[in-house]
């Protein structure tokens, strides 16, 4: 389970709140999970199986619904950032600021893979998915 979690982007509860998972995150039915497996090494199904989860089609007017509550954001470190040269794991950005990093720019071109270990440059573009609210807090404040 500590190989999904790690996975887990986020997560919708039975209210259709979007919140976000960490180790000792607590599920209910009716919860969504939003899974991203680029990076796991994990069988998505067998997972499925044992855990007694039951696979979702998102379609599009699932998304609408949410649209107005989440959102994504392009966020650079500004020259002064105590985040320079850390990775995105040692700084427990998602546990910082309660958002997802989905993508890294450097140089213009889009990093392969995952980017949780990357040690993070001055330039660098940071491609973040969460609630309006938090990306707003982090506009405002700074990485």
């Amino acid at each position: 389970m500590a190989q999904i979690l790690s996975a887990l982007s986020a997560g919708v509860d039975s209210a259709g709140v979007i919140v976000n998972v960490n180790g000792v995150s607590e599920f209910r039915a009716r919860d969504v999970l939003l899974i991203d497996m680029s990076a796991a090494d994990i069988d998505l199904r067998q997972f499925i199986s044992e855990q007694m989860l039951e696979p979702m089609v998102l379609r599009g007017e699932y998304f609408s619904d949410q649209a107005l509550d989440v959102g994504m954001a392009e966020v650079s470190l500004i020259p002064e950032s105590e985040l320079l040269g850390k990775t995105v794991r040692e700084m427990g950005f998602r546990t910082r600021y309660g958002l997802n990093i989905v993508g890294m720019k450097r140089d213009g071109q889009a990093l392969d893979g995952s980017v949780v270990d990357e040690p993070l440059q001055l330039g660098d573009i940071m491609l973040v998915v969460g609630n309006w609210k938090l990306i707003n807090q982090l506009a405002q404040n700074g990485p």
